[in-house]
């Protein structure tokens, strides 16, 4: 693996993050989180993403 690719995989593990994080926001304080879910679709989206390079929304159409 090249130094390059790593930065890259950090840097889209960071934004998808992000991107979780805002929906969890937007749920609410009140609302309970299924951990085990959103880490399968967190798993699969980073697996997609480093093996394609495309994005499949798999967080997004669970939220």
């Amino acid at each position: 693996m090249t130094p390059s690719f790593n930065y890259q995989a950090i840097e889209w593990t960071n934004d998808l993050w992000n991107e979780m994080d805002s929906y969890w926001n937007k749920l609410g304080e009140d609302y309970e989180l299924d951990l085990i879910k959103w880490m399968r679709r967190f798993t699969n989206e980073m697996i997609f993403k480093i093996a394609t390079g495309t994005k499949n929304d798999a967080i997004a159409s669970y939220y």
